[in-house]
């Protein structure tokens, strides 16, 4: 939709009426990061931000657009082929081994950030695991996945460049899409992760919390067969996926990628055995920068990557999908 000549904010007939108000939307903060009226971007809710009535997101501008429908990666979907660009794959792990213990899989991704020394990198994670934007912290303060959503990119600060947005499908499409219409060019390294589904922190956390954990006291999440959490004293806690249906992010069920087709370099556990992390890099600057990581001594890596797991997941998540 083109917004010039618009007379009124265009997200009340756009963006609220066909994602927000579907139940559509996905909480990825492509919406506030690039409205213009959130000229500061310190809004943590995509559902307000693109208002001209939202709470708490100070109007520096009059400037009358349709942006925040434009950029949607839900109203953007592409039915892309196989699992897409790939310019080189890897099976790899983190060669520090207090790391692997912290992180996901191998560890990968929180080193690969490691090794990067002209990027600023934006981490989510408190101690409570909920998901809490920081930026410029070392990696692995936010080591290990979250499985919470986060509109992380509508308080990316203006005052830097070259940041290394580490995010889901959805955030990699929004970033890409904004991009396209000259927004977000400080974002120049797009770091994607599979995923099946995301969900909402906090009847997630009443979940956890009812069996008697806390969250404090949570090491890592793990999802497989079963939503698995390791506990600081060593102890595994195992709790069935059909338990977690409530707090699924509606607009999961309209997102048809698997494996984070716009992102620049992508990583997930799909595809290598247990202890390890899946690496594809889609562009040559990537491919770059992850051989650096690997002499530098951060990463070690091979290609034994069984590629028709991740093609797999691609379809199963496109089959499930609403509109798919």
């Amino acid at each position: 939709m083109d917004g010039v000549g618009l007379s009124q904010c265009g997200y009340e007939q756009g963006l609220k009426k066909e994602i927000v108000d579907t139940n559509k939307c996905c909480r990825c903060g492509t919406c506030a990061a690039v409205c213009p009226k959130n000229r500061e971007r310190r809004s943590y809710n995509p559902l307000m931000a693109a208002s001209l009535n939202s709470l708490g997101v100070k109007t520096h501008s009059d400037e009358v657009c349709n942006l925040c429908l434009d950029t949607c990666p839900i109203q953007d979907q592409e039915k892309n082929d196989g699992i897409g660009n790939i310019v080189a794959v890897w099976r790899a792990r983190a060669v520090d081994d207090s790391l692997r213990q912290d992180c996901q899989d191998g560890g990968a991704c929180t080193a690969f950030l490691e090794s990067l020394t002209k990027h600023s990198i934006v981490n989510v994670r408190d101690k409570q695991w909920r998901p809490d934007v920081v930026f410029g912290k070392e990696p692995r303060t936010a080591a290990g996945s979250k499985y919470s959503a986060t509109s992380s990119l509508s308080i990316l600060p203006f005052r830097h460049n070259k940041i290394a947005f580490v995010g889901l499908p959805c955030q990699m499409s929004g970033i890409t899409s904004a991009q396209k219409h000259g927004l977000l060019p400080e974002i120049t390294l797009k770091v994607g992760l599979f995923c099946t589904k995301n969900f909402i922190f906090e009847p997630l956390r009443d979940i956890i919390e009812a069996r008697g954990i806390k969250m404090d006291e949570i090491k890592k999440m793990e999802i497989s067969k079963r939503f698995t959490l390791t506990l600081d004293n060593g102890e595994k806690r195992k709790i069935s996926l059909s338990s977690l249906k409530g707090c699924v992010v509606p607009g999961c069920d309209y997102c048809m990628d698997f494996c984070a087709f716009k992102s620049d370099i992508v990583f997930g556990s799909v595809g290598t055995g247990k202890g390890y992390t899946t690496v594809i890099a889609r562009t040559k600057e990537a491919e770059t920068l992850f051989k650096s990581a690997v002499e530098k001594h951060f990463i070690v890596a091979d290609e034994k990557v069984v590629l028709k797991d991740i093609l797999f997941m691609q379809e199963k998540k496109v089959m499930r999908n609403k509109d798919g």
